[in-house]
């Protein structure tokens, strides 16, 4: 899915984005997703909330590469329950 999709979805699925011009909405997408990108990239550890999208988990973790200890940061979305609003 692109974001041109993406936004055409959120427009089905909400009419009140109907007057949103496509091309501002595809800014605005990927905006919220680069300072989203941003937040997580600043983040070693712990969690951040997005009322109404979900979780990301952020930890790091060792494993052994080539005899190594490599350490790296993984990533974990969680979306919320269907009837639940974070």
């Amino acid at each position: 899915m692109n974001v041109k999709e993406l936004v055409q979805r959120a427009k089905v699925a909400s009419p009140k984005l109907q007057s949103l011009p496509d091309d501002q909405a595809i800014v605005l997408v990927r905006e919220i997703f680069r300072e989203l990108s941003r937040e997580l990239e600043a983040t070693t550890k712990g969690a951040i909330k997005v009322a109404g999208f979900g979780t990301f988990r952020v930890q790091e973790v060792e494993r052994t590469k080539d005899g190594q200890t490599v350490r790296s940061k993984r990533t974990i979305f969680r979306a919320p329950k269907a009837d639940q609003d974070e």
